[in-house]
């Protein structure tokens, strides 16, 4: 059986975003969720999106869902949850299913 992740909370989540590291943190609540934060110490900019982890056609894929200020993380699971299903409905179906 697959290792689960813990379910972080709102504001658990929210003080990841806030931090000054390059790193993915899995947020758990839907299979594969991730808050991605990006920190460019040059610059002194901080880009935090959420990211799908998902097999499609047997490779992985990371899939961009949105802005964590946009994309809210109830919202995020949700999405998360639905890409999940239509990826899982087109590959029974036979179609294929595009992710970069």
């Amino acid at each position: 059986m697959p290792k689960q992740a813990e379910i972080l909370s709102h504001l658990k989540v929210k003080s990841l975003a806030n931090t000054k590291k390059t790193k993915s943190y899995t947020v758990g609540g839907a299979t594969g969720l991730m808050l991605q934060v990006k920190y460019n110490p040059e610059k002194y900019t901080l880009a935090v999106s959420w990211i799908l982890r998902i097999k499609i056609n047997g490779k992985r894929r990371n899939i961009g869902l949105g802005g964590f200020k946009t994309l809210p993380l109830s919202r995020a699971r949700k999405v998360a949850i639905s890409v999940r299903q239509d990826v899982k409905l087109n590959e029974l179906l036979g179609k294929t299913y595009y992710a970069n």
